[in-house]
């Protein structure tokens, strides 16, 4: 094997694989035009899998070339990890600092928290298991998360410190004649684990959620950040190494291969139907893709021309740059004018990002790729050294920012106070147990969440996560030695019958089954707003099957969050009066329509019905009378739902009506 065409991205050399850069490029743009929200490129993202594959295929040959070259076969462990972070560590740090600076003049205190957590666990190369264990990366909060796609950076890093343990022990245990077979059988343990992981299998999900973290339980983001369930695609790229040299193809042959290769990655990327879905078998297919195209690029003369000329290379030279600084621009831009984001703007955003990045590569990614630190042990001292001051000056007010949260002494005192207070009631936030709102059906707690009791008033609250933050008002407001409250609140799933796909579905048709079949004295329904027309015959349907309905009314809905609504239109001038009317000014035009038309439901089907707008306002429908703030708390964090101070004063009069109702009745 003769690894010595393998050399990172721009280093001068005249084996220097230039089709590598190519590969790059298309890389790095298939993962911004997603990011854009460019119409074909919902499955833009596998351009990091695309990275991971070019990454095992480059480090594994600098591995194995100091292997073969090193007298007493041997790594050298330390040198290696300090070329690595010289390579990723200096315009990392620097787009981290950057986007520091500005999110301390412009993001709110909440959003400032969240950038400061994810920053410093970016710097010490474990981004991607703080977004674990937070939420998706498809999730639609991710707009305001401007270093999420640091994750597969610390992916990266995690790999770098495994990888080479593991290539030394192959390279001095298994015979060289067979280590290309070694990497493939470590792809596929890796790509079993996955399937064995999704599918639960020896109910591996189980085990994990148990011994190690709850997180466990969201599969698709498991599955997605975690390094052991991406090794797979590194590994391929260390598998490459064999089969590129092993047999001498014809000239169309290897065309061909490139050819497929591309139309391999274009599949994966135009035609991929849910963009907020990953799975490692949709994965297999760009990894493939890409390496069909490494098999056969470097001979290629039509297609890899196309990679080796020079606009296409020349954006893969600054590919690291582009990838570091286009998210944080976007996320920004979005931020600082949330009302835009037409074509225009995409454009601008992705001249600009690549503008920035050509910037950030030639200042600071070559100059500090040309230091010599690792000539002599003093150097590498200092190389660390530097490393560890680094995160001092940038690392440590990020984590400041992350424990203290998120600076809210930037603003007004009013506004602080305001801001704290609500942030303060969420630490109070009690769900009855995490699988009782969930966004896989597998993962919903039935045992815990469901189970009716004997000689109890059994009440079911049934609908979306507004429902599910309604929990601890009725929970709070309901005597526990009468009332057992069952709890079933899939994320964006609306009550109704046979209502919605996937999850929701599933979730639908199992419990209307479950009410039907057991002794539940009372179904809630509460959601952010039914889907009318199904929401009218879900009524008849349980009038039908004889179960009693308590129809919980609109919520109030603002345009976006409300403390951020607060916090940039309130200043210390601003009275209480004054920061109510701006929250009412944030508010969804139609929200008086929207309260009557599921009032109108239930009057028109003659089921019960709480107000939720009624226990906040003196007068219903009149806006101006309507109170937002509950003693030192807003009424939502966000735009919808309810803090835990709200949800126990609003559900205290309907906790009081159902204690009324069911007072004399005997169910023992």
């Amino acid at each position: 094997m003769n690894s010595s065409l393998l050399h990172t991205a721009g280093a001068q050399n005249s084996t220097y694989y230039k089709e590598i850069d190519g590969i790059r490029a298309i890389a790095v743009i298939l993962v911004v035009l997603f990011h854009l929200e460019i119409a074909g490129f919902k499955g833009g993202f596998v351009g990091v899998d695309i990275f991971f594959v070019i990454s095992g295929y480059l480090i594994t040959g600098l591995l194995l070339d100091e292997l073969y070259q090193s007298r007493v076969k041997n790594i050298d462990y330390g040198l290696f990890l300090i070329r690595r972070t010289k390579r990723i560590f200096p315009a990392l740090a620097f787009t981290l600092f950057l986007s520091f600076f500005i999110a301390e003049i412009s993001f709110r205190p909440d959003d400032f928290e969240h950038l400061g957590g994810s920053i410093f666990y970016a710097f010490v190369g474990l981004s991607n298991i703080l977004f674990w264990s937070q939420s998706g990366y498809f999730d639609k909060a991710a707009y305001l998360k401007p270093a999420l796609h640091t994750w597969s950076l610390s992916v990266e890093l995690q790999f770098y410190l495994i990888w080479p343990i593991i290539v030394l022990f192959l390279f001095r245990r298994v015979p060289r004649a067979h280590l290309t077979q070694a990497f493939f059988l470590i792809s596929a343990f890796s790509v079993l684990l996955n399937i064995a992981y999704v599918n639960n299998l020896f109910e591996i999900q189980n085990k994990l959620g148990l011994y190690l973290s709850i997180s466990f339980s969201n599969v698709e983001s498991s599955a997605f950040f975690l390094m052991p369930f991406r090794i797979f695609e590194f590994s391929l790229g260390a598998a490459l190494l064999g089969v590129e040299h092993s047999q001498n193809r014809s000239d169309w042959v290897k065309e061909a291969a490139v050819f497929i290769g591309f139309l391999t990655i274009m599949y994966a990327v135009t035609q991929h139907k849910d963009e907020h879905a990953y799975t490692c078998t949709f994965a297999l297919l760009p990894c493939f893709g890409v390496a069909l195209i490494i098999y056969g690029a470097k001979t290629s003369r039509l297609f890899g021309a196309l990679l080796r000329h020079p606009l296409v290379s020349g954006l893969g030279l600054i590919s690291y740059s582009v990838y570091l600084i286009h998210w944080p621009t976007i996320v920004f831009y979005k931020y600082i004018k949330p009302e835009s984001w037409s074509f225009l703007d995409k454009v601008a955003v992705l001249i600009l990002s690549i503008a920035i990045a050509a910037l950030l590569y030639k200042f600071i990614e070559t100059p500090f790729r040309r230091i010599d630190f690792q000539s002599t042990s003093s150097g590498r001292r200092k190389f660390w050294f530097a490393v560890s001051l680094s995160l001092v000056i940038v690392g440590a007010p990020a984590l400041h920012v992350y424990s203290h949260g998120g600076w809210r002494w930037r603003f007004p005192k009013n506004v602080s106070y305001l801001l704290s207070g609500t942030k303060d009631s969420l630490s109070t936030l009690k769900p009855r147990a995490p699988g009782c709102s969930f966004t896989n059906f597998k993962n919903f707690d039935q045992a815990e969440c469901i189970r009716p009791v004997n000689g109890k008033i059994n009440i079911l609250l049934m609908g979306d996560s507004v429902a599910s933050y309604s929990w601890m008002g009725l929970n709070e407001n309901l005597p526990r030695e009468r009332f057992n409250l069952l709890q079933a609140t899939p994320s964006n799933c609306r009550p109704g019958v046979n209502w919605g796909m996937d999850y929701c579905l599933q979730s639908n048709q199992f419990m209307f089954d479950f009410i039907e079949k057991n002794a539940i004295d009372l179904t809630i329904f509460a959601s952010l707003g039914p889907d009318y027309n199904n929401f009218r015959e879900t009524i008849r349907y349980m009038k039908a099957i004889g179960k009693p309905v308590l129809v919980v009314g609109q919520p109030f809905i603002f345009k976006e969050k409300l403390i951020d609504i607060v916090a940039r239109e309130a200043n210390e001038k601003s009275t209480e009066y004054e920061i109510q009317s701006i929250a009412r000014d944030g508010l969804l035009s139609n929200t008086v329509d929207l309260r009557r038309a599921i009032q109108k439901i239930a009057n028109e089907e003659n089921v019960d019905y709480f107000d939720i707008q009624e226990q906040l306002c003196d007068v219903v429908d009149d806006l101006s009378t309507c109170s937002f703030i509950i003693g030192n708390s807003l009424i939502t964090a966000d735009n919808n739902h309810l803090t835990p101070a709200a949800s126990t004063k609003i559900f205290k009069k309907l906790g009081g009506i159902i204690r009324a109702k069911y007072q004399n009745l005997n169910v023992f």
